[in-house]
């Protein structure tokens, strides 16, 4: 039976993760939107270097992740969540302190480490926390709130870095990391993380189910598509709708101001969005019946994106919400359709493998788009392959129910 005081200790620890992880990610955050103007007074001798230390914190998050999952299989929860709120608080802090490009690119390694702990510990916290009710809610108010560390590092990290100065925000941010020390010390669980199943299934193989493959190719794509194709070419295409330029209420507005809009709202909504989105699913019952709407609704948004269909401003922008809404909720049930069968079958695995699948897709989304951008109608290329890889998720989600079945192999055969 679920009582309201154990609804309210749930909520209690995935709002404390959430800050926990919010707060670190201040620092890495604001380097987004200030290194490539201030990277001088890093000690850099070029923006390609910029680019480099902007995606190396992904890239080592590939093998590593494996690592950390088998790190919180050895250590408790806290003690990890503490190791990375240390690296995160190092790394922003140092930032403000070293120059140069080998000192940095240790820097953003750590940050790599540090966002690989928060990341699998978010995700480890909310199975082990949440039932079949209550998951798709608190996956999303995970997701939600987090994202307003994004939301704050870039918005407050550019304001002061005009008025302070790059290095000192930069060493106001990481001094301003470690006040999630104490949030971690007393409001984190001390638990293990362990696979839901028992000790003896823990030395178990992995029969790759079809169930848990389509969740991992989703999880992949879904990343790949908004966080890494969206979030790195939507100037680019809102310059090329309206090559003339933008007029809002009499006033001009460059394509890069209405790009940052359209990209920062999404965190805006996502801490209240994301947990009824959860909600929603969870009382469905079923979260496919959810899932497989909005992919369809994300097709639709590539396709017309993709498309020049000389649609006034205001329709073209209600196309580009419709898209971020339909990222937001992709987001928070792919998560929440991962954790749902980490919960039956074997946590550390399901969600250490999910989570390299997520970092694989951001990481390729820039560079696929990137490569074909340089093409002859390369954006339009570009957002129709975003529209046939969501129309492949969507096929292998509507494969009838008898072809899913998830599946373990151990020495003794099948369970």
């Amino acid at each position: 039976m679920i009582t309201n005081n154990s609804i309210n200790i749930k909520d209690k620890t995935v709002v404390s993760l959430s800050l926990i992880t919010a707060i670190c990610l201040l620092g890495n955050s604001m380097l987004y939107v200030t290194l490539p103007l201030y990277w001088q007074e890093a000690g850099l001798n070029s923006l390609w270097e910029v680019g480099i230390l902007l995606s190396i914190n992904r890239i080592v998050r590939l093998p590593l992740n494996a690592f950390v999952g088998w790190l919180y299989s050895r250590i408790k929860l806290r003690l990890a969540l503490i190791i990375a709120v240390s690296l995160a608080a190092i790394a922003t802090l140092s930032y403000g302190i070293f120059t140069g490009f080998k000192i940095w690119l240790i820097l953003r390694t750590l940050w790599g480490i540090s966002w690989s702990l928060l990341k699998l510990g978010g995700f480890f916290s909310v199975i082990s926390e949440a039932e079949e009710d209550d998951r798709g809610r608190l996956m999303g108010k995970y997701n939600g709130l987090h994202r307003l560390g994004d939301f704050f590092g870039m918005l407050v990290g550019g304001h002061l870095t005009g008025v302070l100065g790059f290095k000192i925000t930069l060493v106001f941010f990481g001094i301003l990391t470690l006040l999630a020390l104490p949030i971690t010390i007393f409001f984190v669980p001390n638990y293990r993380v362990i696979d839901t199943k028992n000790n003896e299934m823990s030395s178990n193989r992995i029969n790759y189910s079809f169930q848990i493959m389509r969740v991992i190719i989703g999880g992949l794509i879904i990343a790949m598509l908004f966080e890494g194709i969206i979030a790195s070419t939507l100037s680019l295409l809102v310059t090329n709708h309206y090559k003339e330029g933008i007029i809002i209420l009499g006033l001009g507005i460059t394509t890069a101001a209405l790009s940052g809009f359209l990209q920062g709202i999404r965190w805006l909504w996502e801490p209240f969005l994301a947990p009824l989105i959860g909600r929603w699913s969870d009382s469905k019952g079923n979260r496919q019946a959810l899932f497989k709407p909005f992919l369809a609704l994300g097709i639709i948004g590539f396709l017309i994106a993709a498309i020049d269909f000389d649609l006034s401003l205001p329709l073209w922008i209600g196309v580009i919400m419709l898209l971020m809404v339909t990222a937001t909720a992709l987001v928070t049930l792919s998560d929440s359709l991962a954790s749902d069968i980490a919960k039956q079958t074997l946590s550390l695995r399901i969600m250490t493998i999910y989570t390299i699948a997520l970092d694989v897709g951001a990481a390729i989304g820039p560079v696929i788009s990137y490569q074909l951008i340089v093409l002859k109608s390369g954006l339009l290329y570009t957002y129709l392959l975003g529209t046939i890889l969501l129309l492949i998720v969507l096929l292998l989600w509507v494969v009838p129910e008898k072809y899913s079945k998830i599946t373990y192999l151990n020495n003794k055969g099948y369970y």
